[in-house]
């Protein structure tokens, strides 16, 4: 009856590593489509400011008193929301092409850019919770904000593959139960290996413009495809989580996941 009583309560692991690694060998066996996906609406989205805004105000970017003065009250809310909306729609994109990689099936990115405009303004909506809710954590101290941040990290592949809106945080919630320690423990070590390669990458982009001198034109394309990769990976990482918790704490194998393209 013991030993019965025992195997009960021992709790399927994680599995860190395997997440982790599984991150990075699901992006790199599609190379292609997941960069294509990273990168495509973060340049588009830096060309419309550069084209409602202009030229200066992407100079000014990383001098937030200055771009301030520079811009007038519309033009500031329209440069901090619109990449906001970017990386809402490309987190879409990604969350649906790393579904398909994790299931084996074939790329399908037409399919992608049609579910994601649907599911654009959700994530929008529900990021900015999520958000604040991580925030308010952070600033009571930085454990209960890690420890929101595990518990809502499911959160945004729910609302793009389950289509729900703000009851993916419950959804996420639960499904994050019992693991919320381990799934922070991935989330820092994939944010640490992307980290290293964003620094290595920003090292080779800056190298390429003081080397060759680059128009701003470039630069918007040299680093957007820098960030296209770190962030390609953290998203497909954020969703090898979700699969793996729906296989521990529903016994769903990742072939019989909902079908998110119906």
């Amino acid at each position: 009856m013991t030993n019965a009583t025992t195997n009960i309560n021992i709790r399927p692991p994680f599995g860190v590593g395997t997440i982790v690694g599984d991150s990075f060998r699901l992006f790199f066996s599609r190379f292609s489509v997941f960069f294509l996906l990273a990168f495509v609406p973060t340049l588009a989205i830096d060309l419309l400011l550069w084209l409602i805004i202009g030229r200066e105000a992407i100079l000014l970017a990383d001098n937030p008193v200055m771009l301030e003065r520079f811009l007038s009250a519309p033009e500031l809310v329209l440069f901090y929301v619109l990449p906001f909306v970017g990386y809402s729609f490309a987190t879409a994109l990604m969350v649906l092409a790393a579904y398909d990689a994790r299931i084996g099936h074939h790329a399908r990115v037409g399919a992608y850019f049609a579910v994601a405009i649907t599911r654009t303004v959700p994530v929008l909506l529900v990021s900015i919770v999520v958000y604040i809710l991580i925030a308010l954590g952070l600033i009571l101290l930085i454990i209960p904000g890690l420890y929101v941040a595990a518990m809502l990290s499911a959160t945004i592949t729910v609302v793009v593959v389950e289509r729900m809106g703000l009851g993916a945080i419950g959804r996420s919630a639960d499904l994050t139960r019992d693991y919320r320690w381990p799934i922070l423990g991935t989330i820092i070590v994939l944010f640490l290996c992307v980290l290293v390669l964003g620094f290595v990458l920003g090292f080779v982009v800056g190298l390429i413009q003081s080397l060759v001198g680059v128009s701003l034109l470039s630069s918007l394309i040299l680093f957007a495809a820098a960030s296209a990769i770190p962030n390609g990976i953290l998203a497909i990482g954020y969703v090898l989580i979700y699969a793996r918790l729906r296989e521990i704490k529903e016994g769903t194998t990742v072939q019989s996941l909902v079908e998110v393209f119906s």
